[in-house]
Formats: C-alpha cells, structure tokens, sequence
C-alpha cells in the first residue's frame, strides 16, 4: 500500500536577465571580438525561447573563443531546452571539462542525470555544482531530492536541514522533511515540517496526501478524508488519494462512495502502482459478485 510521498521536483531556478537587447547588439556590432555580450545576448534568447537568435549568437561566440567554458554550457542549454538530451549532456561535459568550477554546468548535467534515472552519477554532479554554487539552499535541496531516489531518507534530512540553513523558505523542502520523518517512523516531526510547510503556503498534492495518511494512521477519519480531498482539488490526478479515500468510504460503511473512488483509481492510476490496481480490482470483483 502506498505510504508518505515525496515531492520529488527539483528547483531549478530562472534568473531575470534584464531585457537589455538593442544595447546589447550595438556593443557585438561596434566589437566583433566581444564574446561577452554575444553570450549574453544568446542566454536571454534562450530564457526567450527564441532558438533562431540563440543559435546565431552562439555560433559568433564560439568562432571568438572555441574554448569557452560558457560557450560550452549555453551550447548545452540550448541542446537541452530543445529536448536533444545527448548532445546537451555533450555540451555540459565539454564545459567543465574546461572549466571544472562552471557549476551551472554541473548542476544541468544532474538533471541530465535524473531524466536517465542514474541517480549516482546526479549526486556526484550536484555535489560537484555545490562547491561553487550561488544558490546553496536550492543545490542542498537537489541533493536531498536525489538521496530520496536513493532511497536514503538519513541523508536527506541531513542535507534538507542545509538547505534551510542557508536561507530555504520554499515550501518543497518543508514537505519532503515532513515525508522523510515518516518515512523513518518519526510522527511528531513529519507533523512539524507539514505544518511548516502550510505556513509557508504549499498547494502541493503530496502534502495534502501525507496529512491526510498521518490523520489516517490516528484514526482521524474525517481530517483524513478532507485532506484527500484536498489533494485531489489540488491535482484531480493524483491517483493514491483516490485509493486512500475509498478505503476510508469503505471503513464509514458507505461503499457507494468507496466503489466510485476505487473505479477512479483502477481508471486512472499509472502503471507504478500495479500492485495497488490489481489488489483494487480484487477488491472491486468482490463487490460486485454481491
């Protein structure tokens, strides 16, 4: 049966690049062998999405210095944003490979890393990006991220706990605290850190599903219930809380609801949880054999 579940999402912050174009081009255009501004020029036509722009700055870029480290990450940003993800993984290398402290570089091949699902490879690499980092409290929070995939709730806290150190206020970190403390069986500090992260304004479903299996588990039916609800209004999607609800329907006695809320699930649920779906479906039979 599914248990605490965490907001496996990385931050990946965008930086306002101020939109200074014209002057911009009047500064590559009066020094051609100005490779600055071209790279300036290219990151905020990559922030634009404008691809055509991008590219052509790029281009000019690397025939100044072919041995860019910049050069090289942006190359992998504008390979990455286009869904190229092997030569965006090319590009990133090339960078720290000549400039091992490009942590930009690093932290975009973690998340390289996490599409591959090697989950080694993204720590060493948000490690990596952490030793020259402008933004702490969001790498600490990757990494925390990538010990949950690794199973390793111990680690996390410990790194979450960094990332509030250097100043993290988002409510995800406040919610995989909460998810990690029950996860290792502590209830008192789960219920801490959800707190915490309603406070700090989180809309998320997980959190929603994660109050709602701690008021489950104190047999606090109706708290329960309107939480799963909750999360459902948060992401009507969100296929456990369809599960948990009719189990909680069932527990009232009222298998009207339960049914319609097991049906949903069984409808809706990804394939990840297949157990659950076929022991629904079991239980589905039973009802319907009445």
């Amino acid at each position: 049966m599914v248990g605490y579940l965490l907001l496996l999402a990385l931050i990946n912050a965008d930086f306002d690049i101020p939109a200074q174009i014209a002057a911009l081009e009047k500064q590559a255009f009066e020094n051609p062998a100005d490779l600055q501004s071209r790279l300036q020029l290219a990151r905020i036509f990559l922030d634009q999405e404008n691809y055509i722009e991008a590219k052509k700055n790029l281009v000019q870029a690397e025939a100044i210095d072919s041995f860019s480290a910049q050069t090289q990450f942006l190359w992998g940003k504008f390979y990455d944003q286009r869904d190229n993800i092997a030569l965006a993984l090319t590009k990133y290398a090339a960078a720290v490979g000549l400039d091992s402290t490009q942590s930009e570089a690093w932290h975009a091949m973690g998340y390289i890393y996490e599409i591959t699902a090697d989950y080694s490879s993204m720590l060493n690499c948000f490690k990596k990006a952490l030793l020259n980092a402008s933004d702490s409290a969001g790498l600490y929070y990757d990494i925390g991220v990538t010990y949950d995939y690794l199973e390793n709730p111990d680690s996390a806290i410990i790194v979450y706990h960094k990332s509030l150190d250097c100043g993290a206020a988002f409510p995800e970190v406040f919610t995989n605290l909460g998810a990690d403390w029950g996860i290792i069986g502590n209830n008192d500090s789960a219920a801490y850190y959800f707190e915490k992260a309603v406070a700090a304004g989180s809309k998320s479903p997980e959190l929603y599903y994660n109050l709602g299996m701690m008021a489950a588990e104190k047999s606090e039916t109706e708290k329960a219930i309107a939480d799963f609800i909750e999360c459902l209004n948060n992401d009507p999607s969100f296929a456990p809380a369809k599960m948990q609800l009719g189990n909680l329907f069932e527990l009232l006695g009222d298998s009207a609801k339960a049914l319609v809320y097991f049906r949903e699930f069984v409808r809706t649920a990804p394939i990840i949880y297949l157990d659950d779906i076929k022991a629904t479906r079991e239980k589905l039979a039973k009802y319907d054999s009445r």
